[in-house]
């Protein structure tokens, strides 16, 4: 499936990986038409599965280069897959960058960084 091969491109990069490499992985499987709040969700919730959340901070910005609106469902889910793979500060950095970018967040969203800081 594309998604298992954004993930394994995206495996095999350094993890202080620019933006704009991790924009090229998602151009080149997903292309430009398929960047909807879907699949972006399918992203970030197969990363969290996977726990490799290493680059989920860069695919939500590179998702909101290329125009896609952050979402409090979006920045849900992102939050919750950095809470399966344990990683804390990776759902902060999301919460942080998602009011940075006037996103509504909800309740949910809120819940979700703050349970995970509970660990």
């Amino acid at each position: 499936m594309m998604l298992g091969q954004v993930m394994q491109d995206l495996g095999g990069i350094g993890l202080d990986a620019k933006v704009d490499l991790v924009g090229t992985i998602l151009d080149r499987h997903l292309g430009r038409l398929a960047l909807d709040q879907q699949t972006a969700i399918s992203l970030v919730n197969k990363m969290g599965d996977e726990r490799r959340t290493a680059h989920i901070v860069n695919v939500l910005g590179c998702l909101q280069q290329r125009g896609l609106e952050p979402s409090a469902r979006l920045a849900s889910a992102a939050i919750n897959a950095c809470k399966r793979a344990c990683e804390w500060s990776k759902a902060l950095a999301i919460l942080g960058q998602m009011a940075a970018s006037h996103a509504e967040l909800d309740t949910i969203a809120y819940s979700a960084a703050i349970s995970i800081c509970e660990k």
